[in-house]
C-alpha cells in the first residue's frame, strides 16, 4: 500500500518504521510526506539524531547532528565514517578530505558559477541579492571548458561587474572600474609582486617596503626606488658600453614607434613648476631628419604650449643660448655677460689694476686685460726674469724704411679707407707681428660623413641558466647577452669638404719697439747735425 503519515509513526510499503531496529526491506524504499499546507517538516529526535544511507548493507554515508551543527559523513553507520562536509551552529561550512566541485549541467557548454548572496535591504525587496560571483567560463568556440576564471562583485543588486579574469595561460586582467588594486601586509618586510623565470629564478620584483618606499628589482638587484617623499633613485652598476652605446644607460627614454625621423621631438623630460598649467622647462632630444643628427633642446614654458627655446646643443657639442650667458648676473660688480647680440660685458668693482681677462698658456700667464677707473690696458709678458740675451736694437731706420705703408679699403667695406700694412710684407722684417702664412688654405668640412648602418631587429637580453657551463665569476641569473635595440637602416654619406683661405693677421703693437729704436736713431742723427753747426 502507499506510504502514509499517521500520528506517532511512519508507515512504508513493507510495514511500520518506528522505534527499535525495524528495517525496510523493499528494493527501493521510499518515504513520502504529503502536506498541502506551507511549512511542513520531517523531524528526527534524539541525543545525536542520524539519517543513515545504506546501499545493500555496505553503509555509504550518514547525515547527523551533535547539537552544534550538521555533518555529512561517508562510511558505515557504526563507525559514522569520515566527515567530509559540515555546517556548524554559526553557519560556517567546512569541506574535508576532498575537493569542492561545482559543475555545469551535464552535456551543456555553459559556465559553472559559485554565487555569494546576502539578505537584501528593504530598498530591493525581500529577495536575496548577489553580492559576488566566481565563474569558470568555457571557450565554447574551441570547446575548451574552464579556459577562464572570472571574479565578480555587486553593488547590492542582482547586477554583478567583472573585476578579475585569469585565463588559461595564467594572465590576470583587473577591472577596478574606478576602484583600487591593493596589496596589504602588516609585516615590516612589505608587499611584493614577483615574476619568476621557469618558476624559480626571480627576474623582477615590485616591492612596497614597509609602507615607506616603492622599490623595483630585476634579478634580485634594486634598480629603482621611490621614497615616501617622492624622491626617485635609479641604481645602475657601472659597465663598459660596447656595441649599442645606450645599453649601459641608467635612464633611457625612447621615441614612439616610427618616430625616428621626427623633427619636432623624439623624447622629452618635463620639469614642471605647476600641477595644472604649463609652467616650467622641457628637455627634449630632437632628430634633424633621417640622417640621424641629434640635437638637445631646452625650452621654457610660461603657461604656453610652444614655449621659448633657451638652449640648443648640437651633435658636435655646440651650445647656443637664446638669452645670452651670464656669470653673477647681467650687470653690477663682478659680473660677466654675453648678450644675444654677442657683445661681452665684464664688470669689476671700482679700483686700479683690476684684471678683466687673464691669458694662460702651458700653465703660465702670458698676458692680461686690466682696467682702472678710467681706462683699459692690454698687457703682454715683459718681465726681465723671463728674458735673456738682451742686446741693443740697431738698424731700426733701415728696417722701417723697407716696410711699405698703404692707404686701402677692405673688400667687405669698400667705402672706408684706412692706413696700414700687408701682412706678408711686414712678416719679412718683423715676423713676430704676423700670424699665419702667405696664400695659406685650410680644409673645411661642410658636411660630415655618415656611416652605413644595417637594419637590426630588437633582441631581448638573455641570462645564464641552470645547466650552463658558467664562466668564472658568473652566477645563474646573470646577464649573458645584453638587449639589442632596433636600429633603422641608414645609407652611407661621404664627407664633403672644401678649401677656404686661411687669412694672415697682424699685431701692429709689435712694431712699437722698432719705431722707438728708429726714433732714437733719428734723435742721434739730429743731435750730431746740430753739434756740427
Amino acid at each position: 500500500m502507499a506510504s502514509e503519515l499517521e500520528v506517532g509513526k511512519i508507515v512504508a510499503d513493507s510495514g511500520i518504521v518506528g522505534t527499535g531496529t525495524a528495517v525496510v526491506t523493499t528494493a527501493k524504499p521510499t518515504l513520502a510526506i504529503t502536506d498541502t499546507s506551507v511549512g511542513g517538516s520531517v523531524t528526527i529526535r534524539g541525543q545525536s539524531p542520524i539519517l543513515a544511507f545504506d546501499k545493500e548493507g555496505s553503509g555509504t554515508g550518514t547525515i547527523l547532528t551533535d547539537g552544534g551543527g550538521l555533518n555529512i559523513k561517508s562510511g558505515t553507520l557504526d563507525s559514522h565514517g569520515s566527515t567530509h562536509f559540515s555546517i556548524d551552529s554559526t553557519g560556517n561550512v567546512t569541506v574535508e578530505g576532498g575537493d569542492l566541485k561545482i559543475k555545469a549541467p551535464a552535456g551543456n557548454q555553459t559556465d559553472a558559477e559559485l554565487l555569494f548572496s546576502s539578505p537584501n535591504n528593504s530598498a530591493y525587496g525581500s529577495t536575496y541579492a548577489i553580492d559576488s560571483k566566481i565563474l569558470s567560463t568555457a571557450n565554447q568556440t574551441d570547446n575548451q571548458y574552464g579556459s577562464k576564471l572570472k571574479f565578480y562583485t555587486s553593488d547590492n543588486s542582482d547586477t554583478v561587474t567583472e573585476r578579475l579574469t585569469i585565463d588559461s595561460s595564467g594572465t590576470s586582467e583587473f577591472n577596478t572600474a574606478g576602484g583600487q588594486l591593493k596589496l596589504t601586509n602588516s609585516g615590516l618586510s612589505g608587499v611584493a609582486i614577483q615574476q619568476l623565470n621557469d618558476g624559480a629564478t626571480n627576474s623582477g620584483t615590485l616591492k612596497l617596503q614597509g609602507g615607506t618606499s616603492l622599490v623595483f628589482h630585476t634579478n634580485d638587484d634594486e634598480r629603482l626606488s621611490i621614497s615616501s617623499t617622492g624622491t626617485a633613485t635609479i641604481s645602475k652598476p657601472q659597465q663598459e658600453t660596447t656595441g649599442t652605446p645606450f645599453s649601459g644607460a641608467a635612464l633611457k627614454l625612447l621615441p614612439p614607434s616610427g618616430g625616428t625621423t621626427n623633427t619636432t621631438g623624439v623624447s622629452s623630460i618635463a620639469l614642471s613648476t605647476s600641477v595644472t598649467d604649463n609652467y616650467g622647462f622641457l628637455i627634449s632630444g630632437h632628430r634633424a631628419g633621417s640622417d640621424g643628427t641629434p640635437t638637445l633642446r631646452v625650452s621654457s614654458h610660461n603657461n604656453s604650449n610652444t614655449g621659448t627655446e633657451v638652449l640648443t646643443i648640437s651633435s658636435s657639442g655646440l651650445a647656443t643660448f637664446s638669452g645670452g650667458i651670464a656669470q653673477g648676473g647681467t650687470s653690477g660688480d663682478n659680473t660677466a655677460y654675453i648678450d644675444t647680440g654677442g657683445v661681452v660685458y665684464i664688470s669689476r668693482a671700482s679700483g686700479v689694476g683690476r684684471n678683466m681677462v687673464i691669458f694662460i698658456n702651458g700653465g703660465s700667464g702670458v698676458g692680461s686685460i686690466t682696467s682702472n677707473t678710467t681706462a683699459t690696458q692690454y698687457n703682454t709678458s715683459s718681465d726681465y726674469r723671463l728674458k735673456e740675451n738682451l742686446t741693443p736694437l740697431t738698424g731700426a731706420l733701415d728696417r722701417i724704411d723697407q716696410l711699405p705703408v698703404y692707404r686701402f679699403n677692405f673688400k667687405a667695406d669698400p667705402d672706408t679707407t684706412v692706413d696700414g700694412f700687408v701682412a706678408h710684407e711686414v712678416q719679412a722684417h718683423v715676423p713676430e707681428a704676423i700670424t699665419g702664412e702667405k696664400d695659406a688654405m685650410r680644409t673645411v668640412v661642410v658636411q660630415e660623413a655618415v656611416e652605413a648602418v644595417e637594419a637590426v631587429e630588437a633582441q631581448p637580453a638573455t641570462y645564464w641558466e641552470e645547466g650552463d657551463e658558467l664562466p668564472e665569476g658568473v652566477a645563474v641569473g646573470d646577464e649573458k647577452t645584453a638587449a639589442v635595440e632596433a636600429v633603422e637602416a641608414v645609407e652611407a654619406v661621404a664627407e664633403v669638404t672644401e678649401e677656404q683661405p686661411d687669412y694672415q693677421g697682424i699685431d701692429q703693437s709689435k712694431l712699437v719697439p722698432l719705431l722707438v729704436a728708429a726714433v732714437k736713431e733719428l734723435k742721434a742723427k739730429v743731435e750730431a747735425l746740430e753739434g756740427g753747426e
